[in-house]
């Protein structure tokens, strides 16, 4: 749904972007959505969310002022399958939360929305660090929440309503933590006073003190939450890996008393390890860092197994079909048999020996149809094969073909 995206449509042009802005200064893009801001999320799709039961904390957080609203306030519950169900959401109930003042936080729809899951790999390639995607809906005339500041990197992307956001200039130690401001005198002068209007992108780097209030509209914006892994982090990684060792699993005796405490083993060990560190390929391990940071957290994708394996159903005799890189290995290729078996991915398989030839010479990519695969087979048995041949993943349908 959201192929179109590309990172430079939240960011602007990518080498301005982290060569001005990024871990410096606040950016703001006008007008920045592709379409209509609403196809990402809208009141309409959240009340959607809100209407189905297998929705609730801790997906959803209420607050009113500065208080947290209880999940009890909006929660019961029920039974499913005879089996006991607690938190099950109450729309009724966060609705007349909302319309008294309370602001609604839907947190981790990449877990729960399939699309939305699309847009965070975005910032997930880009950066290397896990993101999450969360939305905020304010009602019209209300500030959300006190003045705080965020661990995390954003991006916030207005989609209904408008909302004026107030930053200040980051504190000069820079941790990822949290922090809520007593007072916005604490704050001194803000740096930027902007209202944002659908379609409006506002980048935020970590640790910016901000505050934001909707309008004369009720407010809807989603947040990309880019994880930042500082350098003390990273060289924990780089650390604990190099210390995943044989080497380093003795158990040493520390409160052994006078001249028998292990100082010589400690030292031993502080010269190995710093050994390792002076071995240590730099390029490689940045590589491997990198890796480790795109690898995504669990949640909803955008697969569509059980639509593929309905469509192999359909397939027909004249199917354009590709190759995949799924490895085939044949176990049985006498040429006087009249099938031979094969294990593909691991699964093992008797085909006609003329489909398993025919197998062979494909080279991934490379097309056929079930009559080229099997010829000598009756059009129905040779269909037969090349769906079988589907469902084990050595075959798919062709790009833009319909069975």
């Amino acid at each position: 749904m959201f192929d179109h995206y590309t990172f430079a449509d939240f960011a602007g042009d990518e080498e301005t972007f982290f060569s001005e802005y990024f871990n410096r200064k606040p950016l703001l893009r006008r007008n920045a959505i592709k379409g209509d801001p609403k196809d990402i999320l809208s009141f309409q799709k959240v009340d959607d969310l809100l209407n189905l039961e297998s929705f609730h904390p801790p997906y959803i957080r209420i607050t009113q002022g500065p208080r947290v609203v209880s999940e009890t306030d909006y929660t019961r519950s029920t039974v499913v399958q005879r089996i006991a169900v607690s938190s099950v959401i109450v729309p009724e109930r966060v609705y007349e939360l909302f319309r008294s003042g309370a602001t609604v936080a839907l947190g981790t729809l990449n877990n729960v929305i399939p699309p939305l899951r699309q847009l965070t790999r975005i910032f997930t390639e880009k950066f290397a660090a896990q993101t999450d995607i969360s939305a905020f809906m304010t009602p019209a005339g209300r500030r959300g929440r006190a003045p705080h500041h965020d661990a995390p990197d954003v991006f916030v992307v207005q989609l209904e309503g408008t909302k004026r956001w107030t930053l200040w200039e980051p504190p000069a130690e820079r941790k990822t933590k949290r922090r809520i401001y007593d007072t916005i005198e604490e704050l001194g002068e803000p740096t930027m006073d902007v209202l944002l209007e659908p379609g409006d992108i506002l980048y935020l780097p970590f640790n910016t003190p901000h505050a934001a209030e909707a309008k004369d509209r009720m407010s809807l914006h989603v947040v990309f939450t880019i994880r930042p892994r500082l350098w003390e982090d990273l060289l924990k990684s780089t650390v604990a890996q190099l210390l995943d060792d044989p080497a380093f699993s003795g158990f040493p005796y520390l409160a052994a008393p006078g001249g028998d405490a292990p100082v010589g083993e400690l030292k031993e060990m502080l010269r190995l390890l710093q050994d390792k560190l002076g071995a240590l390929d730099p390029d490689a391990e940045i590589d491997r860092l990198v890796g480790t940071g795109r690898v995504g957290v669990e949640g909803s994708s955008t697969s569509r197994a059980l639509q593929g394996l309905a469509d192999i159903d359909d397939i027909g005799p004249r199917t354009e079909l590709v190759r995949t890189a799924s490895l085939v290995h044949h176990v049985d290729a006498a040429a006087d048999a009249q099938s031979t078996r094969v294990t593909i991915e691991g699964c093992s398989a008797n085909l006609p020996s003329v489909t398993a030839v025919s197998l062979q010479q494909l080279g991934p990519g490379d097309t056929t149809t079930a009559a080229r695969l099997s010829p000598g087979l009756t059009l129905e048995e040779a269909t037969v094969q090349v769906q079988r041949l589907a469902r084990l993943g050595a075959l798919q349908l062709a790009a833009g073909r319909d069975a």
